[in-house]
């Protein structure tokens, strides 16, 4: 095995062969030049998240790999179209358990309508919006799909669009991006 380091880059080479080919893998590896990744954060399995552009309340999230698209609670939603045909949601977002963590959102865009089955096997379609995400340091656009989640732990899922290239996941972190501040 041989082992090069450049500064928190690291990947090892391993060597089975022996003779001439051994060595010619030897000289290449040593021309090998460490590529650094871009720096992700890392977030656990559940993690705080603002939806900036709907509400000021900040919402507990799940982070869910087996989803492709994020998903929030909301009730009450009715769509409307202008005569272009293009489609608007109103509806009622539930950020918390209590009833001051709700707030009607009006007139948002629909980028589109998807089938999305859930955990239960159920499927449904789902009006699905583009809003501004925060988690932690990381400000995004993110599609986001419109459901009724009341049943759920978590008011918000985070879908693996959300996460590819931006966070790394710990299985075993929570809220590792910060907490909700206690009032």
């Amino acid at each position: 095995n041989q082992r090069a380091t450049h500064d928190t880059v690291r990947y090892v080479i391993t060597f089975r062969c022996s003779g001439i080919l051994s060595s010619v893998m030897r000289e290449a590896a040593n021309q090998l030049v460490p590529v650094a990744e871009p720096t992700m954060a890392v977030v656990g399995w559940r993690e705080v998240a603002h939806l900036p552009l709907l509400t000021p309340t900040l919402v507990r999230a799940k982070i869910d790999t087996g989803a492709t698209t994020s998903a929030i609670h909301a009730s009450g939603i009715s769509i409307a179209h202008r005569a272009d045909g293009e489609a608007f949601v109103s509806f009622t977002l539930h950020t918390t358990d209590q009833s001051d963590g709700q707030e009607r959102v009006s007139g948002h865009p629909v980028v589109a309508f998807r089938f999305v089955r859930s955990s239960t096997g159920e499927g449904e379609y789902r009006p699905v919006i583009r809003t501004a995400l925060v988690i932690g340091q990381k400000n995004f656009e993110a599609e986001v799909s419109l459901t009724e989640r009341e049943r759920m732990g978590y008011r918000m899922l985070i879908g693996r669009e959300a996460l590819r290239g931006r966070f790394h996941i710990d299985p075993e972190g929570s809220f590792l991006q910060g907490k909700i501040p206690k009032t």
